[in-house]
């Protein structure tokens, strides 16, 4: 009997006081979905380099028969996914990004406007 998913948000921040670890290197995914790089936690990661190379190991740690589905639209994502990702990897986007080159699986439009009051 396979097990149920289980949906965890992931988190670049030291695991404990005693543990300095990124938490997310614990998880063992079989499917993540990386939507942004931003410099974050600079307690932790006082130089950006530093940040990109928790993320980076993060995706590294996704086994080959995993997924990663990835924001085309930021650049560290691009940039990070390609030097790292071991495992299939699926691009999304908004209509009108830039993509950084990148061919995305799935795209999302915007809706015309509808007649006032009516929701989609």
């Amino acid at each position: 009997m396979r097990a149920a998913p289980f949906v965890v948000e992931g988190d670049e921040y030291d695991t404990a006081f005693f543990e300095k670890t990124p938490k997310f290197w614990h998880y063992l995914p079989e499917v993540a979905i990386l939507t942004s790089i931003e410099h974050d936690h600079i307690d932790i990661y006082p130089r950006f380099g530093q940040y990109l190379e928790a993320f980076g190991e993060f995706i590294s740690r996704i086994p080959e028969r995993g997924l990663l589905v990835a924001a085309a639209n930021d650049a560290h994502v691009v940039e990070q996914v390609r030097a790292r990702a071991r495992c299939e990897v699926a691009w999304f986007a908004l209509q009108g990004d830039n993509t950084h080159g990148q061919d995305p699986h799935w795209l999302g439009a915007m809706l015309p406007d509808g007649p006032k009051g009516q929701d989609f």
